[in-house]
C-alpha cells in the first residue's frame, strides 16, 4: 500500500511540474522525492513497531490466560483434595502398640475406647461381647482370628461400636502388612468426625501412603492431621514424620 503512494506521488509531481527541463527544477523534485521515501520509512518503522507491540500484547494476554486457567485448576485440585482427605479421614490409632489404645490404659493393662463407649452409646449385651471377644484377640495378637472376628462384627447393624471395630480390624491388616485392606478399614473406622480414633487414623492413612510409596498423598495426611488436631499425640507424631 505505501509503495503504491509513493507511485502516485511521483506520478502527480510528474503531471504537475511541467519544469523538468530545468535543472534546479529536477533537484528540487529529487529531494521532495527522497523526504517523501524518508517519510515512508518512518511511517513503515512506526507500523512495524506497532505490529511489535501487538504481537508482545498477544503474547502476555495468551501467558495471562494461561496462568489463569492453572490457578483455577490448581484451586480445583485443592478443594478436590480437601474433600477426599475429609471422606478419607477414617483409620488409625498413631504408631501405638496393635494391642493397645493409649487414651485407654490403666494400671491393669490395656483398655479399648468401645470398652467404654456403650456407655455413652447404647450397645445391647450381644453387640458388646462380640466385640469386647474380637478385641481380646488382638490383645493376644491372634491376628488372623482377630481380623475374622471383626469382619463378623461389622456384618451387623451399624452401631456405637462400628467405628472402633473398623479401626481394629485396620490395626490388625496394618500389622500384617496388608496395606490395601488396612487403609479401607481405617477409611471407614474415620468416616465417623465425632470418632476419637478419627485423628489416628488420619495419620496412619499417611503411614500406609507412605509404605506404599506414595509420598505426596502421605505428606497431605499428615498436614491434615496437624492442622486439624494440632494438641493431639497424633500431630506430634505427623511432625517428625514430615521432619
Amino acid at each position: 500500500m505505501i509503495k503504491k503512494l509513493l507511485a502516485g506521488v511521483i506520478v502527480a509531481l510528474y503531471c504537475t511540474s511541467p519544469a523538468f527541463a530545468d535543472e534546479d527544477s529536477e533537484m528540487a523534485m529529487q529531494r521532495a522525492l527522497l523526504n517523501m521515501q524518508n517519510q515512508i520509512q518512518s511511517l513503515q518503522q512506526d507500523l512495524a513497531s506497532a505490529n511489535g507491540q501487538i504481537e508482545e500484547l498477544g503474547y502476555k494476554l495468551n501467558q495471562s490466560l494461561q496462568e489463569n486457567a492453572n490457578l483455577k485448576k490448581q484451586l480445583q485440585d485443592a478443594q478436590n483434595n480437601g474433600k477426599c482427605q475429609d471422606n478419607s479421614a477414617k483409620a488409625d490409632n498413631n504408631n501405638k502398640d496393635i494391642g493397645k489404645d493409649n487414651s485407654n490404659a490403666d494400671k491393669n493393662g490395656v483398655k479399648d475406647s468401645g470398652a467404654t463407649a456403650s456407655a455413652a452409646i447404647k450397645v445391647d449385651s450381644k453387640t458388646q461381647e462380640q466385640y469386647d471377644k474380637a478385641f481380646a484377640l488382638v490383645k493376644a495378637n491372634k491376628l488372623n482370628e482377630a481380623e475374622s472376628a471383626f469382619k463378623a462384627f461389622l456384618e451387623n447393624k451399624e452401631n456405637g461400636l462400628t467405628p472402633n471395630a473398623w479401626y481394629w480390624l485396620g490395626q490388625v491388616q496394618y500389622k500384617q502388612k496388608h496395606y490395601q485392606d488396612a487403609r479401607i478399614s481405617f477409611l471407614n473406622a474415620a468416616s465417623n468426625k465425632t470418632s476419637a480414633k478419627r485423628p489416628d487414623a488420619l495419620y496412619k492413612l499417611g503411614l500406609i501412603y507412605n509404605s506404599l510409596g506414595e509420598k505426596e498423598k502421605a505428606r497431605k495426611f499428615f498436614e491434615v492431621v496437624i492442622k486439624t488436631y494440632p494438641n493431639d499425640t497424633s500431630a506430634i507424631l505427623a511432625k517428625k514424620q514430615l521432619q
